[in-house]
């Protein structure tokens, strides 16, 4: 049993590669909508993440990588229903950005 002081916030090891609920609610929003080609904004966030974008070539599926990884995500470029679609594509997104983060962070942990 561990007791704590007042004020102390403990938090898991787990919560240092996550991404604030400011950042998740930028992601969802920016791309809760889905067109065939992704947005300045979408793009801009695409970056900010380090997230390489693969469009596709035939009408098949796309897929947005994590750095460093070979993590990615496959969506289809013409979705049927473009607002689920597009909150699909958002959460898949933060998984895919949060489970990069977590690589990171055991590759440097194993190589202390």
């Amino acid at each position: 049993l561990e007791v704590l002081e007042k004020g102390y916030h403990y938090v898991e090891e787990h919560e240092d590669y996550r991404l604030m609920q400011e950042e998740k609610s930028e992601i969802r929003n920016s791309f809760k909508e889905r067109r065939d080609r992704l947005t300045r904004a979408q793009t801009d966030i695409l970056k900010r993440y380090e997230l390489a974008y693969s469009p596709s070539t035939g009408g098949g599926y796309s897929r947005i990588f994590y750095k460093n990884t070979g993590n990615s995500i496959s969506f289809s470029s013409t979705p049927r229903d473009k607002r689920f679609a597009g909150i699909n594509m958002a959460n898949d997104i933060i998984h895919l950005i949060e489970e990069g983060r977590k690589q990171e962070h055991e590759k440097k942990v194993k190589k202390s």
